[in-house]
């Protein structure tokens, strides 16, 4: 039996490439994961020769169960595994109960005992904890069953083709060859996901499952940042990625756009909301993300109460002057000689994070801070909730959704307020943040919010719950001075003459985004509804995240970057937002997508029928809410007395006054009585 080199420890078993082979591209032998399975073995040992807790040998003892022996293609390794499978059953399990099963095992497969043990021990390291020897036995884990699929699926695509050349291929036969293929991914996945709490979105109804952000599309240091504090939080890296992309949109805000064509450009602001239950870390997470924002948050407030302070004693000041300037202009008879005092201009109130949802306090805040600003909301939902809301003259809150809508692509607001007149604010930029429950979502959204493009405009992810386990890592010292260092960076552009600074495309970047611009058009083409209106926007989404890339690029790891954009950040952008694309088709389809068309006419018709089979129309404005207001309910009687469910007619007035407006039950649809 052959054994490996001890001059390898774990770490460079586990990242070691699998060695190529100069054989036919085909030959699913070529497709292994030799130093995987050498890995597995060393790192699993940990278990067996250090006092590791109960917890520890049960996490083993999973990581064993995702990989057969089928899998591997190592006899040796094949032996092992089956050999601490056997052993990690004792409890606890020892080293005594590796040399016990490794003395079954090897009379079963006729060879020596002493043979299997040399080489369990040759590929046992330098394991100083489970945390780390764990973490690379479920890699290994990961990349033997990966290896193993693929395997299964050149066999299978070799089957076929064999059968297409003997003439024994079947009408279909290449479908059903996909949908094995298909099956055997889904239960790889399965398997490397592992079980999953029962609220976790893993699969939807169309099948899609989840598949692992790309962190590595992230520049240096936002990924370094991401990894290593979700690492700590025990959560996804996306959970901390995504609202720090909102957070970086906005520390860039109307500073800069990418240009992508003469007429084209995209600003940089992100809608980001994470979807994922109560528990499962999103607060903490959004937390750590922007905590660079709101540091400097609380600086500005000190400013920002010191200017008020300046202004209220300058304000009380004008005001004893002004008094005594309009006692002198009594006192002259032919009026004051002088002018009257100047009074003090109310210095604006710097902000980078709004947490207020009323579009009149954004629209304020907005006026004063001209480059943008973030909405930092940890859940969503009383957001939603604000649009279903009522004012007390009968007007829906949610008419003022088109203003938000607005502000996704920086366009012009302008807010009525009663107490300061009309707020207009030239290039609204709004970023947010925040995260709500699937539940929550599914509720709040409604197909209202999906027709006007609402929930399109979001980049959505809900990772899979990983369970919660102390540690005490966080992210390098390093990393993060890193990223507060690219924050304040970021925070010192500027606009120029109240316009953003438009940055094209190289050449390079060009040929990169004509590319992904013909081949997104495709499948935009081929979808409907929901989706076809999601696509619709990331297709902007793929410019912005490509300007934050560049943008973060020139301000960290290449200063010296042009400002054109090129095709690096181009391919970037275009990664993250493919995965995004993706990831909110598979999260619509397990919320939002599983609801019904509501029939409010069907509702409405019931609702008259209660009544006797007719009502005045005004009656259903004051008594049911989707129809208080006057355009939705004419809108709604036109049309169903057009279509035949209604019939309209007037009731004279006894006092002489218009006639009522009635609408009563067909009789083809009434119900007898």
């Amino acid at each position: 039996m052959g054994s490996i080199n001890r001059d390898d420890d774990m770490t460079t078993i586990a990242t070691r490439p699998a060695r190529k082979r100069d054989r036919n591209l085909l030959d699913p032998s070529d497709i292994s994961s030799p130093w995987a399975e050498k890995s597995l073995i060393a790192n699993v040992i940990y278990v067996f020769d250090h006092n590791a807790s109960d917890s520890e040998i049960d996490d083993a003892r999973q990581v064993l169960a995702s990989v057969s022996s089928e899998m591997m293609t190592d006899p040796d390794a094949v032996l092992a595994l089956a050999v601490l499978s056997d052993a990690i059953e004792a409890s606890p399990p020892t080293m005594a109960d590796v040399s016990h099963a490794a003395r079954q095992r090897a009379v079963k497969a006729g060879v020596q005992p002493q043979q299997v043990i040399a080489y369990i021990a040759d590929v046992a390291e330098k394991a100083t904890s489970w945390k780390a020897a764990g973490r690379l036995a479920e890699q290994a884990a990961t990349e033997i069953r990966e290896a193993h699929a693929k395997r299964l699926s050149v066999l299978q695509c070799a089957e076929w083709v064999a059968a297409i050349r003997d003439g024994r291929a079947q009408p279909g036969s290449l479908t059903q060859l996909v949908d094995r293929m298909a099956d055997v991914a889904m239960v790889t996945q399965e398997r490397m996901a592992g079980e999953q709490p029962a609220q976790t979105i893993t699969t939807t109804r169309g099948g899609r499952q989840w598949r692992p952000f790309p962190v590595n599309a992230l520049p240096s240091c936002v990924r370094d940042y991401c990894v290593q504090t979700a690492e700590g939080m025990s959560a996804d890296p996306v959970m901390v990625a995504l609202p720090m992309l909102a957070g970086l949109a906005s520390a860039i805000g109307n500073t800069r756009t990418i240009r992508l064509k003469p007429d084209w450009e995209e600003p940089a602001i992100v809608w980001s909301a994470i979807v994922s239950e109560s528990g499962s870390a999103k607060t903490p997470t959004i937390r750590k993300a922007l905590q660079f924002i709101t540091e400097r948050e609380q600086e500005i407030e000190q400013d920002n109460n010191a200017a008020f302070q300046r202004y209220e004693s300058e304000r009380v000041v004008h005001e004893t002057q002004l008094a005594a300037w309009k006692q002198a202009a009594r006192r002259a008879r032919g009026g004051a000689d002088e002018a009257p005092p100047v009074a003090p201009t109310k210095p604006p109130r710097t902000a980078y994070v709004v947490s207020d949802t009323t579009i009149e306090a954004v629209a304020a805040i907005l006026a004063d801070n001209p480059r943008g600003v973030l909405l930092k909301r940890d859940e969503l939902s009383g957001w939603y909730a604000g649009f279903d809301r009522y004012k007390s003259g009968g007007g829906r809150v949610s008419a003022e959704v088109g203003h938000w809508l607005s502000m996704h692509t920086a366009e012009e607001l302008r807010v009525d307020r009663k107490s300061s007149g009309r707020v207009y604010v030239p290039r609204a930029n709004l970023s947010i943040a925040g995260g709500i429950p699937p539940t929550t979502l599914t509720q709040a959204i409604g197909h209202e919010h999906l027709s006007n493009g609402l929930l399109a405009r979001f980049l959505i992810a809900s990772p899979p719950r990983r369970p919660k386990k102390f540690n005490t890592a966080t992210a390098d010292f390093m990393v993060v001075d890193g990223m507060r260092q690219l924050f304040a960076t970021l925070y010192t552009l500027s606009m120029r003459d109240g316009q953003p600074t438009a940055m094209s495309l190289s050449s390079d970047g060009e040929r990169e985004w004509e590319a992904f611009y013909d081949e997104h058009g495709r499948r935009q083409s081929a979808a409907s509804g929901a989706l076809a209106s999601m696509l619709s926007k990331i297709e902007g989404a793929a410019a912005r995240l490509a300007l934050i890339v560049h943008v973060c690029r020139q301000a960290t790891t290449e200063p010296t970057l042009q400002s054109m954009v090129d095709a690096e950040s181009i391919r970037r952008g275009v990664t993250l937002a493919r995965w995004f694309a993706d990831e909110w088709q598979r999260v619509y389809e397990a919320t939002v997508g599983t609801q019904q068309a509501p029939d409010h006419e069907g509702e409405l018709l019931a609702w008259i029928d209660e009544r006797g089979g007719k009502v005045a129309v005004r009656e259903i404005g004051q008594r049911n809410r989707r129809y208080r207001d006057t355009a939705v309910l004419e809108r709604t009687i036109n049309s169903m007395v057009h279509d035949g469910r209604l019939e309209a007619f007037s009731v004279r007035n006894e006092h002489g006054g218009r006639p009522a407006h009635w609408v009563r039950l067909p009789s083809a649809i009434a119900k007898p009585r």
